[in-house]
């Protein structure tokens, strides 16, 4: 049993609910902060973007991950390299460049997960989730506050029933009552 565990278990009622409060405002703050709220508005703003611009914004977020991958990623540096991928191609990689890139290995997810963080997140790193393991060994996936609010936006916009020119305003600033009734 953890430290925290025990002094709960020795705290009065009233101070285990304050406990119990603050754990879910802390939970809530980490998968609902701001980045949550701007990321949820660009979706949403992006929704209604021509296909011209929105292929534009594709490609320009592909290279830019490709590019931190190379710069910043030991596993993916070292990945890219044996593929023959350079610096200078990757400034001008595109979607079609694509069957160019390593696929990535789920056995290397599974027993190198810290090989595919950034060098400055490896240095702290962030919490760790993990997989299930429905498809076999559970694999474990690291998540700074800024990607778990970032992965919890992107759920909400995608996963909502209701299309997104219904909505006044996003999930984090709903009541109970809202979110329920739409």
């Amino acid at each position: 049993m953890k430290w925290g565990e025990k002094i709960y278990g020795m705290s009065p009622v009233w101070a285990q609910q304050l406990a119990i409060n603050v754990y879910g405002w802390s939970r809530a703050r980490r998968r609902l902060g701001p980045v949550f709220e701007r990321t949820w508005r660009a979706y949403v703003d992006r929704e209604s973007w021509v296909a011209d611009r929105m292929n534009e914004f594709i490609e320009s977020q592909l290279r830019q991950q490709v590019q931190l991958a190379y710069r910043e990623v030991p596993y993916y540096r070292h990945a890219f390299r044996e593929r023959g991928l350079t610096e200078e191609q990757l400034d001008r990689f595109s979607s079609e460049d694509l069957p160019k890139l390593p696929l990535l290995d789920r056995q290397i997810l599974r027993t190198q997960a810290e090989a595919l963080l950034t060098e400055r997140a490896a240095k702290s790193p962030p919490e760790v989730f993990s997989t299930s393991g429905t498809t076999g060994t559970p694999a474990r996936i690291y998540w700074d506050t800024e990607t778990h609010q970032h992965n919890i936006a992107v759920r909400e916009v995608r996963a909502a029933a209701q299309p997104l020119w219904r909505r006044k305003s996003s999930p984090a600033n709903r009541t109970a009552f809202e979110t329920t009734a739409t």
